[in-house]
């Protein structure tokens, strides 16, 4: 069933899960990956995940997404960090703010 805007009555045409999660491996223990597979979103991006972008990368996965992470390196308090992922169907180009084309 279509998702339709409230006032508008138009039909959305991609899902999008935006929140922070406060560290990714903890946010997993959680539960977080289990709950957001069953959402079926197109577009997920997670923030303060407090984790090397290639850790992330390669053990954070979720099964038929693409995840392009940015880890938050230069803070010395360890948090900051974000990832991406997007579904199979919706493979996005990334640039990020020193212009290196990542997707």
């Amino acid at each position: 069933m279509p998702l339709r805007g409230k006032r508008s009555g138009k039909v959305y045409a991609m899902r999008v899960i935006s929140l922070n999660c406060e560290g990714i491996k903890n946010a997993r223990e959680k539960g977080l990956f289990d709950w957001l597979l069953e959402q079926d979103a197109d577009l997920i991006c997670l923030q303060d995940t407090r984790e090397e972008e290639q850790i992330i990368e390669d053990q954070y996965y979720l099964d038929g997404y693409f995840c392009y992470a940015f880890s938050g390196h230069m803070r010395t308090d360890h948090r900051g960090g974000v990832a991406i992922y997007s579904s199979s169907g919706t493979q996005l180009p990334i640039v990020v703010n020193d212009d290196r084309r990542v997707g």
